[in-house]
């Protein structure tokens, strides 16, 4: 039992112009025993949900307007969409955001990845091809360290499109060669690694020789030059 028989359909960008696309969802919602709703905006006035243009890093105060203007139209009933940047767009606003796979599937999806975690989804994907198509199998590397992180870094990170991996580097760029700025202060370590053209810093403290506590997390196009 959904909970709910009745759902507002968000058609994604990529199908305007496309009638038989967005008329087969129809279809396929109703034979899911749904009734259809349509928004006051809809098929190809439907809005954007504030992922085309990569609006959400360029301006991600404009990415949430756009996808609250999205949900506005569902008048709080659960809203379909088809389209995945669409559903992780829409369910990082309302909860009552639906991809129609999970309807198929009868699965609730789980919450919207994070840049680290879609990076890793890809990559998990890339040795599952690899190995079931070209016989290879490519070993992901364990760390012989631990990261913890205070609880705003993550958010902060999201934010800011810093990887996971890319706070691994720097970690292991100090374990190297143990080269960081401590403040007096407050007893934390600042280290940085520059990878391509972005210099990535890390605040942090050593808890024990292989745990390493995350306390801030920033990048700059910039080149630091030792003299």
């Amino acid at each position: 039992d959904l909970g709910f028989d009745e759902i507002y359909i968000h058609d994604a960008c990529a199908s305007r112009f496309k009638p038989e696309i967005q008329d087969g969802i129809r279809t396929l919602v109703k034979k899911l025993g749904l009734t259809p709703l349509e928004a006051e905006l809809d098929r190809d006035k439907s809005p954007c949900c504030g992922f085309g243009g990569l609006v959400q890093y360029a301006n991600p105060e404009m990415a949430e307007l756009m996808a609250a203007d999205c949900l506005l139209g569902a008048n709080d009933k659960p809203m379909l969409s088809y389209c995945m940047a669409c559903r992780d767009r829409l369910a990082r606003q309302s909860d009552g955001s639906l991809h129609l796979f999970e309807l198929v599937l009868n699965k609730k999806a789980p919450p919207p990845p994070d840049i680290t975690k879609r990076r890793e989804n890809r990559l998990t994907l890339k040795r599952e091809l690899i190995k079931k198509y070209e016989g290879e199998e490519i070993l992901v590397e364990k760390l012989d360290f631990k990261l913890e992180f205070k609880e705003e870094v993550r958010e902060k990170m999201e934010e800011r499109m810093i990887l996971l991996s890319d706070i691994i580097a720097v970690i292991k760029e100090y374990r190297k060669t143990r080269v960081a700025a401590r403040n007096v202060e407050t007893g934390l370590l600042t280290a940085n690694l520059r990878l391509l053209n972005v210099t990535f810093w890390i605040e942090f403290e050593e808890k024990a020789e292989d745990c390493y506590l995350i306390h801030r997390a920033y990048s700059h196009r910039m080149k630091i030059v030792l003299r």
